[in-house]
């Protein structure tokens, strides 16, 4: 039976949560684009207990969750892995549907097919008058 980690306790070794949080900690799904005064702000804890600190009432606080695709924050570091995979995964959705953009392969190469269709000697439609 093994004896790492990993299989002892069903989650990363410690050393390896750390490498997955400076892994994504700059990437977009993590950042929250907010302005200089809160970002800087925010520095100072955890994202959860800033949070606490800047909304005082769970209705403004559980608004702001949700319009930063934040929801499930963790209180500690040792969930933000699979917050940050959560948080990906939804970011993408709700941008996709904003987009309109293809959600599978075969989308994808219908588009980029439709977007070949017109001959190289033929004005594109697109472009008249240009």
């Amino acid at each position: 039976m093994c004896t790492c980690w990993r299989c002892r306790t069903g989650r990363p070794s410690p050393r390896d949560a750390l490498s997955l949080v400076e892994d994504r900690v700059e990437r977009a799904a993590n950042l929250q684009l907010l302005r200089r005064p809160e970002n800087i702000a925010k520095q100072a804890d955890l994202p959860a207990a800033w949070l606490r600190k800047h909304f005082a009432s769970d209705a403004p606080r559980e608004s702001w969750l949700k319009e930063y695709d934040a929801t499930g924050l963790p209180e500690d570091v040792t969930g933000f892995p699979e917050f940050y995979e959560a948080r990906r995964t939804r970011m993408r959705q709700r941008l996709t549907a904003l987009l309109g953009a293809a959600d599978s392969a075969e989308q994808a190469v219908d588009a980029r097919d439709a977007l070949t269709a017109v001959p190289d000697d033929e004005p594109d439609p697109g472009n008249e008058g240009l």
